[in-house]
């Protein structure tokens, strides 16, 4: 049992004591007092912080529609971090598709009733995935499902730093740009103008899980089409970001375009490279 002690004057209390006998100090109330004041305040910062979340969500979706409306308007957004959002938004749903489709392909390898495992590959209906000769080529079922196991994880990396490198291309464009003007360019500003003009992407990537969840590999190709006009919509987007406004710049912008877009392509070419 802890000793306690009036808060006013230190004087020890006995348990349980509402008042301190030696200067009258309300004890209890005080504390119960406080205990409320406290929780009524977490509450309140808790209701204040759920309430700003719902704005900004209501605000994001507004914002997401409208960029998919009129993409070429570069809408604002309300948020800074909108455009951050976006490309989350874009890297999960990449991912996810790599573990469906890798997840439905360790299935396969895991059918005790294909016992070479050579349908695999008329499985994936000549889609193109990481080691696909020694997928096709292997007869051991245990060196199948390890090599769809450490590929999948790969590949996830590299979905992941593709979008970073997307990204991170178009800004360093326009930065170029904007440096021959004496110009900054904010980050995040930046990329809440890509993400407008890129948001369709995540609509097509979007469809692409879902036919990928529904089909499995079966519809890889109907995918492949989604996903070759989902690359030229987000490359028509990084070139657009970049040449857009910045009429004086010392640079032409589309060859700063034509550089970045370059650029991907090489750290794609020497990522995949060094994760495969």
């Amino acid at each position: 049992m802890s000793t306690k002690f009036c808060p006013k004057c230190g004087n020890q209390l006995k348990e349980g004591a509402k008042f301190c006998p030696k200067c009258g100090a309300q004890i209890a109330q005080n504390a119960q007092a406080n205990t409320a004041s406290n929780n009524g305040q977490a509450q309140a910062a808790t209701n204040e912080n759920v309430e700003k979340a719902k704005q900004m969500s209501s605000s994001y979706f507004t914002w997401f529609l409208d960029t998919i409306k009129a993409p070429s308007k570069a809408v604002k957004a309300e948020n800074k971090y909108f455009g951050l959002v976006s490309f989350i938004i874009s890297a999960v749903i990449s991912v996810l598709m790599s573990v469906t489709f890798f997840g439905k392909l360790y299935d396969v390898a895991n059918n005790p009733s294909s016992p070479d495992f050579k349908g695999i590959a008329n499985y994936i209906n000549g889609a193109i995935i990481v080691q696909l000769e020694r997928l096709g080529n292997a007869y051991s079922k245990t060196d199948i499902l390890n090599t769809i196991s450490s590929t999948a994880g790969k590949v996830d990396l590299l979905v992941f730093l593709m979008v970073v490198a997307f990204v991170l291309a178009g800004f360093i464009g326009k930065q170029i740009i904007s440096k021959s003007e004496n110009k900054k360019v904010d980050f995040f500003q930046y990329m809440n103008k890509l993400a407008a003009f890129t948001n369709i992407s995540n609509i097509l990537l979007l469809v692409s899980l879902i036919a990928l969840f529904v089909q499995g590999a079966y519809a890889v190709g109907f995918i492949f089409i989604v996903l070759i006009i989902t690359w030229i919509n987000s490359f028509n987007g990084l070139t657009y970001s970049i040449v857009s406004g910045n009429e004086n710049s010392k640079f032409d912008k589309l060859h700063v375009a034509g550089l970045a877009i370059l650029a991907v392509y090489v750290v794609l070419y020497v990522l995949f490279k060094v994760l495969v």
